[in-house]
């Protein structure tokens, strides 16, 4: 049994040695952790659905028919997959949840006279680890589980000495962004995604957002007044919001219902220019552009030709906006003075572009090959040169984590990956 890798949507089967494949069902998303049954009677298997950037658990009968979700209607988490049957059939473990929320839960599989359960899903397991790949020992005494503790150190490299050194050392954050005086930083706690303000040595710190919120990518306004982020919630549309660093509310920007992403400041503080796409995976066909938003008079406007373009960045001056193509594969370049767009550099995958101070150059992540990198681009030629190979740097495969940045003097930050992973066991004693 097995997703077709041509169509994932497509689940297959075949015989033990690959022989006499047919399809058996298809469905709409990509399908993940199929399984039996233990009586081979039913089949569970995950569905992501890139629109939303979730799973679910869905179930046939062994021969495709009876397609139907197993949770239709379940309160506590819109995602969860990952599931496995206990040896006898008579509980269901599977994973609920996203970020710091995710935990494993149990379904009791036995059914009433009535072909209904006895008791909904129960949770097993609460932080502050975070279990993945929940599997029930052979005797079904025992469910082992990946536990995790995720971190991260923030590092800055030293092109000249070819060195990392520790960024604000003790805290596990990214991104950061620097006040215009380079006095303080704004900063994600990670992986708790909370902004929070502090001084460059790590001083005098706050917490501006709280859960629910999930803050990223913070950027401070040229008067050092405000600071914008996005709202990244797993439940629903992306947003983009102001917060003066002194603390307070957020306040939401539009009432648009789309995911809104990439704030960044016109030099001037007079406007924002951000994304907008109707989906959170920014490999598929989504519908994006890129929009210009007036602060005072609240006008939405679009940037001319910018459909298929995400992640804007404006430069230093003014006169450019970078954006990435969806799919990651080019940087675009928009000139203000022609309202034209062209290519600035072309890669296999692209992301995180970041201008230097100076406004001489674009710095970005990039893949080389199998490895990722950090590459810069200079706008006077348009030459593309390799800073830092990631090869070896140990990342997070999180998206989340793998943002790099600049410090004020244009020295490479990253994320690198210090969490601790440990294989639990859990003792189960069911009735």
């Amino acid at each position: 049994m097995y997703a077709d890798a041509g169509n994932m949507g497509k689940i297959m089967t075949a015989n033990k040695d690959g022989s006499e494949p047919h399809q058996l069902a298809e469905v709409s998303g990509f399908v993940f952790c199929i399984r039996y049954s233990p009586d081979g009677r039913r089949i569970r298997f995950d569905i992501t659905d890139p629109k939303i950037d979730s799973n679910s658990i869905w179930e046939m009968d062994a021969d495709g028919k009876e397609i139907h979700r197993v949770f239709p209607s379940w309160k506590e988490s819109f995602s969860h997959g990952c599931g496995n049957w206990s040896p006898d059939g008579n509980y269901y473990y599977f994973l609920a949840g996203r970020g710091n929320a995710q935990a494993i839960w149990v379904m009791p599989e036995r059914r009433s006279l009535f072909g209904r359960r006895a008791k909904g899903p129960s949770r097993l397991t609460s932080g502050p680890l975070r279990f993945n790949a929940p599997i029930p020992s052979s005797d079904g005494k025992r469910l082992f589980a990946l536990g995790e503790e995720l971190r991260v150190e923030l590092l800055r490299y030293d092109e000249q000495a070819r060195r990392f050194d520790p960024y604000l050392p003790g805290l596990s954050a990214g991104p950061v962004d620097f006040s215009p005086d380079q006095k303080w930083i704004a900063y994600v706690s990670y992986p708790d995604m909370t902004l929070w303000r502090s001084r460059v040595d790590g001083s005098d710190k706050m917490q501006l957002t709280f859960p629910p919120v999930r803050a990223y990518e913070p950027r401070w306004s040229p008067d050092g007044s405000q600071i914008v982020f996005m709202d990244v919630r797993f439940d629903s549309s992306w947003k983009i919001y102001l917060l003066s660093p002194s603390g307070g509310s957020p306040e939401v920007l539009t009432q648009s219902n789309t995911n809104e992403a990439d704030a960044t400041w016109a030099p001037d503080g007079k406007s924002i220019v951000f994304g907008k796409t109707d989906k959170i995976d920014i490999f598929s066909n989504a519908n994006a552009a890129i929009y210009r938003l007036d602060l005072k008079t609240g006008k939405v406007s679009s940037i001319p030709g910018s459909d298929g373009l995400f992640s804007p960045r404006a430069s230093p001056d003014g006169r450019y906006i970078s954006a990435l193509t969806i799919g990651e594969r080019k940087l675009m370049l928009f000139d203000t003075n022609t309202n034209h767009w062209s290519t600035l550099a072309e890669g296999e995958q692209l992301g995180y572009n970041e201008w230097s101070h100076d406004g001489k150059y674009v710095y970005m992540r990039g893949s080389r090959g199998s490895a990722g990198a950090v590459l810069r681009v200079r706008i006077k030629d348009r030459m593309l040169e390799e800073i830092l190979s990631l090869k070896d740097f140990p990342q997070l495969s999180e998206v989340a984590a793998g943002w790099i940045g600049l410090t004020p003097d244009d020295a490479p930050l990253l994320m690198r990956d210090r969490s601790v992973q440990e294989i639990y066991a859990l003792d189960l004693n069911f009735p």
